[in-house]
């Protein structure tokens, strides 16, 4: 259990961001199918380590944990090079689907079989030799799935036409793993219903990972939710990242934070008051949900967020757990697959305790409510190493906060 209280003296301060777990995860994928070369800054995030330690592995058992990148994307990388694999991991990651990824891998050539139920982990992938084509996928569930067949698709012979049925969620981040192959030498044809990527060889080179910017949304809330003239620089974050979470300045700029390119980073300033009328479509950004949730509640803002259908589906149900953790302080509100609105406020409970639910981000996301004045105690704090292992560290270095 950890306890934070407001530092009512904080006025500026500077943070090191961890690197992209996105980016680190597509660039150890991306290693194995184009050959050796240096990866700089990889994330110290347990996913990230996670991938590391199985790509090195020669067991046949591979155990993803928690992690639902690492398992979208080993599939088909195992698939491609031929070992005999199975894929497990937490009793969460085994409830997570993953059938239409794998109805994909196999409409190319791939074996795989399911170990227990069908459309769900453990699963095990055979030797095979997919040739490639045509392949349609729902992208109305997890863009993972989409990055995942982009990255095997160059070294396939027929390379790979991918069609999109239905809107895909999280686009940015298929973006994002286009732009990564484009930098290996890889380009592909991407328009809103179709990505065209033909067999190629991706060229090996060095590799320097960016800071997150989906680790950045949690300081943007602790400035929100701060009085006029409170500051953070955050160093080794860009604007012109090819990450799609950098909207994270964009959105918080409706919550009275402006963003000022540096020479060597961003300084995020609370320079005026939230917007009253707050609407949040974050189909492309999910994961700034629990940042800009609590932001609000901190607030005391009335706010509908929508395109959130993908999650339910994250570590925890992650809309009805953050409906739960803010009626805690108040927050009136009505949820449902895709959408969450808060709509008033009653009183806040006495004592505030935040349950995680073994979420890295709501860890992270509650405590910016600590800035409303009441202290708050948050269970299970350990989570945050999923992707940012120095969180409750460099929230103690700054000081916006004390902890205890």
């Amino acid at each position: 259990m950890m306890r934070l209280e407001k530092n009512i003296e904080f006025k500026t301060g500077t943070i090191v961001l961890p690197t992209s777990k996105s980016l680190s995860n597509r660039a150890l994928i991306i290693r194995e199918l184009a050959g050796e070369f240096k990866i700089q800054n990889l994330s110290d995030s347990d996913d990230t380590q996670n991938l590391l330690a199985n790509l090195k592995s020669s067991s046949e058992i591979i155990n993803v944990r928690a992690a639902g990148t690492n398992m979208r994307f080993l599939v088909s990388l195992y698939t491609v090079i031929g070992n005999t694999k199975t894929l497990t991991g937490s009793n969460r990651m085994l409830q997570r689907p993953i059938g239409k990824l794998v109805d994909a891998l196999r409409s190319i050539g791939a074996n795989i079989s399911y170990e227990k139920n069908d459309g769900f982990p453990p699963i095990t992938i055979h030797p095979s030799k997919p040739i490639g084509g045509t392949v349609s996928i729902d992208g109305s569930e997890s863009s993972q799935f989409i990055s995942s067949l982009l990255m095997i698709a160059p070294l396939l012979k027929e390379g790979l036409f991918i069609q999109l049925e239905n809107e895909p969620v999280s686009s940015s981040y298929i973006r994002m793993t286009v732009e990564l192959m484009k930098y290996f030498g890889v380009e592909c044809e991407m328009s809103s219903k179709n990505i065209s990527v033909q067999s190629q060889k991706y060229t090996p080179k060095n590799y320097t990972v960016e800071a997150d910017w989906s680790a950045a949304g949690f300081w943007y809330g602790l400035v929100a939710a701060s009085e006029e003239g409170t500051a953070i620089n955050v160093q080794n974050l860009s604007l012109d990242s090819i990450q799609g979470d950098r909207k994270t300045a964009e959105y918080f700029q409706k919550l009275g934070v402006e963003t000022i390119q540096l020479s060597k980073g961003l300084r995020i300033e609370k320079t005026q008051k939230a917007n009253d009328d707050l609407n949040f479509n974050l189909i492309n950004e999910p994961d700034l949900f629990p940042a800009l949730a609590f932001t609000c509640a901190t607030l005391k803002l009335k706010v509908n967020f929508t395109g959130l259908q993908t999650l339910n589906l994250k570590e925890s149900k992650r809309i009805d757990a953050v409906a739960e953790e803010l009626h805690k302080v108040g927050a009136i509100s009505n949820f449902g697959n895709d959408y969450l609105n808060i709509t008033g406020y009653n009183n806040a409970a006495d004592k505030i305790s935040f349950n995680t639910h073994d979420d890295h981000r709501i860890a992270m996301a509650a405590s910016i409510y600590c800035m409303s004045g009441d202290p708050v105690s948050i269970e299970n704090t350990e989570v945050v190493t999923k992707s940012y292992p120095q969180f409750w560290q460099a929230l103690k270095n700054i000081r916006i906060a004390n902890i205890y």
